[in-house]
This record gives structure tokens, sequence and C-alpha cells, in this order.
């Protein structure tokens, strides 16, 4: 049978049973919900009132393929092509990170802190879609919001969805803070790569099909923090922040950091989880 509840059992079965796809059954429920809307293009209120409407066949061809590449074990984002973040429907593609929730905590915690109604120069490092800078613009239209990556496709990805959403923010490709002048910055913010490259996480989940490029870094992940807080000192002006998104165990280490190289007012705070996960500091 070809009805919705038959696609759906369908699906929950062929993820739960597959050893790359790595799901709980709850998880492939889940998985296999957002898939079966994907391929009918309705949400999930539809399936929960029509489960018996037969899907057409292009429909069927549609799921059954999704399916079958999450089996494989790619991420829901990526078959999609679509990952909301900020309330924002972001373009996804293998070129980036995929946007997470508990990275929504640094942009509250910024927008706690910076001043809401004056011109601020803000910058963000390793933008990949462009989530955060997207989602201070979308707050903060009078800032002056630009995202930075090394990579030329996440800077596209990242136009695109400035575009998409129709946000004034800019993206440009580069190399952290290199092509920023002294005392040209109120705030730096960024979600940088930061884990080990022996980290077992890497052979885990979703994290296995997106670029490492944008996920390890060396140092036991804590080399690109150091690069970045070195380049802030000379960028940011008096009074300027910087924030870290960070790896759950690395908070006190950062924070050590930071002090050592003159940061003041260098305060951690947890995501939504309860795990740390940023830190902000200010130069003096």
């Amino acid at each position: 049978m070809n009805t919705l509840a038959a696609l759906l059992q369908w699906g929950v079965t062929v993820l739960t049973s597959s050893e790359k796809a790595q799901l709980s059954a709850d998880e492939a429920h889940t998985d296999a919900q957002v898939l079966l809307c994907f391929a009918l293009q309705k949400n999930r209120a539809f399936l929960y009132a029509f489960p018996e409407t037969e899907a057409t066949q292009q429909q069927i061809v549609a799921f059954r393929a999704a399916i079958m590449d999450r089996a494989e074990g790619t991420p829901v984002a990526y078959i999609q092509g679509e990952r909301e973040f900020w309330s924002l429907p972001l373009l996804c593609d293998a070129s980036t990170l995929i946007p997470r929730p508990d990275t929504e905590c640094l942009v509250e915690r910024v927008l706690e802190i910076m001043p809401q109604d004056t011109e601020v120069r803000v910058v963000d490092l390793g933008t990949g879609t462009g989530a955060i800078a997207l989602a201070l613009a979308s707050e903060r239209p009078l800032w002056q919001v630009i995202g930075i990556d090394y990579s030329a496709s996440a800077v596209r990805l990242a136009n695109s969805n400035a575009e998409k959403n129709a946000l004034h923010a800019t993206f440009q490709q580069g190399d952290w803070l290199s092509g920023f002048a002294v005392n040209s910055l109120d705030l730096i913010v960024s979600n940088p790569p930061y884990i080990a490259d022996d980290d077992p996480h890497l052979t885990q989940g979703d994290v296995r099909f997106e670029p490492l490029t944008a996920l390890v870094a060396s140092d036991q992940g804590f080399q690109d923090f150091k690069t970045i807080s070195e380049q802030a000192l000379l960028c940011l002006v008096p009074g300027g922040y910087l924030f870290f998104e960070h790896g759950f165990d690395q908070q006190p280490r950062l924070m050590a950091h930071l002090r050592d190289q003159g940061f003041i007012n260098v305060t951690g705070y947890n995501d939504y989880g309860g795990q740390p996960r940023i830190v902000s500091a200010m130069r003096p």
C-alpha cells in the first residue's frame, strides 16, 4: 500500500535497521516523518490528519530516494538542502557545517551584551551558511555585518542565504582577520573549528559528512582560538567584544588563555543542554 501511514512505517523500518545511519528508534521515526513531509511538501499536521491518503508516484519516488540517502548516513539537512536557524530558512550543502540549535545561544548572548540602537561593526569568522551573521543582521539592522570564510563555496552559499532572506550582510573569502585594520571592529563572533583530529565524534552522526576543515583544529582543537584571539586584540577597538563557541570541555582552558592574552571581562555561558559552550571577552 502507498498510504502515508504505510510509507512512514517503511521508512522507519529502513532507518532503524541501517547500521550506517546510526539512529535510535525515536530518531528514525522523526527523520522518516521529516523526509516524508519533504517529499509531500506538507507539514507534520497533514501526516497526522490524513494518514490514509495515497501518495502520488512522484512523491513515493522522492520519499524512497530520501530514505535511502538517510540510510547511508547522509544528514537530513543535506537531503533537504535547507535548515532553519533563528527562524531563518537557510540553504545548506556539504560545503558547510549544518547550523545547530545550540549556536543560537551564541546569538542570544551577543544580543544581550551589545548595544541595540548604535552602529556596530561586526565580523562573523568561519561564517559557513551565514547563520550567525544573518541572525544578527535580522535583529540589528543598524549593524554592519560581515561574514568571512576560507571556502569560496561557503561564501557563495552565505550570499545566497542573505538574498533568500532579504537581509543586508556582506560575505567574503578570507583568512580569519588578516584583511582587517587595527581598531576597525566593535565585535567579533566565531564558531571556529575546535575538534581535535583524533576525536571519536568525527566518526559519528552527521559530523561524518561535514567538511573536516570546518571541524578540526590542531593543538587539540585550540589553534584557531589562539590565532583569532591574537588578531582580535589588534582589530577590536578598546571595549570591543570577542565571542567564541567552543567544545563542551574547552571552556576553562579557553577562558584562561584569553585572560593570559590580556582580555578582560572573560565570561563563560552554557548551551540549552546546560553544557559550557560560549565564551565572551573584552579588549581592554
